[in-house]
């Protein structure tokens, strides 16, 4: 092997799979939402509270739906991480 081949093999093998991205998106993606999470509660009351006059038992359960949704993004991720190891 000549130095050009050899390197060529080295930045391929640099390269993360397609597992590791896949994680690295659902962590950044979760991290954004978590984040966002107290703004998403406040437009949730405001909008629905205005829009359809829903009292705040409603809204407050339409945010528990966002929060599971949130949480099985947060599992899926960590078993994404577990099986590209």
């Amino acid at each position: 092997m000549n130095d050009e081949e050899i390197e060529e093999v080295e930045e391929i093998e640099d390269k993360p799979s397609f597992e590791e991205l896949k994680a690295e998106m659902v962590t950044f993606f979760c991290l954004l939402m978590i984040r966002s999470g107290v703004a998403a509660l406040l437009v949730y009351y405001i909008y629905f509270m205005s829009k359809y006059q829903l009292d705040f038992a409603s809204c407050l359960f339409l945010f528990d739906v966002w929060l599971f949704v949130l949480l099985a993004g947060i599992h899926y991720e960590q078993e994404v991480k577990k099986h590209a190891k």
